[in-house]
């Protein structure tokens, strides 16, 4: 659910045991400015527990929301995206592969900023508090229209769009 103002994002579904249903993501209603770094965007974490073994996903397609026409289980499934998070991977959608990272992303709490880079050579940048946590040297093209991706896995439940 996305609030009326297209900056608040929160599951409404059940994550208790044996009931947790996913099609918890959403994808920025416009393409990432571009500033000095590259593209960049930031969410603060509102409502998060911690009893889940993922966690918030964060990341890049450049499909448009309009373009995507049945919600997907996770957002890894918009083609091609680029996400980092669910139980500490990330997802490659140019060459369709899993990694294992670094990033405890079912350790966020309530308050934490993760932002997003995806640097003028491609690079993609996650960071927790204004620390990085995650480094990818691939393939994106910086110059291509990025929307943002936000899928609210595990432990994550609502954040907000960090402005400026």
């Amino acid at each position: 659910f996305v609030h009326v103002e297209g900056v608040y994002a929160e599951y409404v579904g059940s994550k208790a045991q044996g009931s947790y249903s996913l099609c918890g993501g959403v994808i920025g209603n416009g393409p990432l400015d571009a500033s000095g770094d590259g593209k960049y965007f930031e969410v603060k974490v509102l409502r998060a527990s911690d009893h889940h073994a993922d966690g918030l996903c964060i990341g890049v397609t450049t499909r448009s929301p309009d373009d995507v026409k049945k919600t997907p289980e996770t957002m890894n499934m918009v083609s091609p995206s680029w996400i980092a998070g669910f139980r500490n991977e990330f997802w490659d959608g140019t060459k369709g592969l899993w990694s294992n990272i670094p990033w405890k992303n079912e350790k966020l709490c309530i308050g934490d900023h993760v932002g997003l880079l995806v640097g003028h050579g491609g690079l993609l940048l996650v960071g927790v508090n204004g620390k990085v946590v995650f480094r990818w040297e691939g393939a994106i093209d910086p110059y291509a229209p990025l929307y943002a991706v936000v899928d609210l896995l595990g432990n994550c439940d609502a954040v907000e769009l960090v402005k400026g």
